[in-house]
């Protein structure tokens, strides 16, 4: 019975902290709201604009030097407006976010999705030696599935791995299998080589296609150039 009670004490000091939590989060976001900026700079670096929100809001704000080391040449000019519109507006376009805990602003770098960070698309163009756009060649990545087949004018497109080295391999019945290495290039451009059979001496019979010296009957002999 008493193990039971402190089991269900620990749940509810649990519970209690964690409103807590919640409730000094939920006011540290009303306070960054409500906290009302002047600020008028021009061409400033972000520390200069961050010391200027420093001395009107009391607050502090961290930050890694490196992070912010790009975010120059600032333009702000805001009459009466929120601490947070101004940190969003100097923020957009960067690689940062920031969380307001206890009186201090905390700027971090954004979480990028995986997906887009690692794939990049590639486009090009697949022709034959006269120019002549070539639509149906297959395209696809080395080793894999992965691919597509070019459009009525040639063109294709698709996500690849956005590292150097992924071979792109283009192949079209009757044109020699071509490789290319993919190193970042924008746009490809592939020319599509005839496929040159070497023929070897054959003899036509009616009915099947033997090599000269395995036929031991009456036949006609064609070479190449016939």
């Amino acid at each position: 019975m008493l193990s039971g009670y402190k089991k269900t004490l620990r749940i509810m000091k649990c519970v209690i902290l964690l409103i807590c939590i919640s409730m000094s989060q939920a006011f540290a976001n009303l306070y960054s709201q409500e906290v009302i900026v002047n600020v008028d700079v021009k061409d400033a670096s972000f520390v200069e604009l961050i010391d200027v929100l420093r001395v009107q809001t009391k607050c502090s704000f961290l930050f890694n030097a490196s992070d912010i080391e790009q975010i120059k040449g600032l333009n702000v000019s805001a009459e009466n407006t929120s601490l947070k519109d101004v940190l969003n507006n100097i923020l957009d376009g960067t690689e940062l976010s920031y969380k307001y805990i206890d009186n201090t602003v905390i700027f971090i770098k954004k979480k990028v999705n995986s997906s887009e960070q690692q794939h990049k698309i590639v486009k090009g163009k697949v022709v034959d030696k006269k120019g002549n756009a070539m639509p149906g060649v297959s395209v696809f990545i080395k080793g894999t599935q992965s691919g597509v087949a070019t459009d009525i004018d040639g063109n294709f497109e698709f996500k690849i791995e956005d590292k150097k080295g992924v071979v792109l391999v283009f192949s079209f019945i009757g044109m020699k299998t071509k490789e290319i290495i993919y190193n970042g290039q924008e746009n490809i451009k592939v020319v599509m080589e005839d496929e040159q059979a070497e023929l070897d001496e054959v003899v036509v019979t009616g009915y099947q296609t033997v090599k000269a010296h395995q036929s031991t009957s009456a036949v006609t002999t064609l070479k190449k150039e016939d």
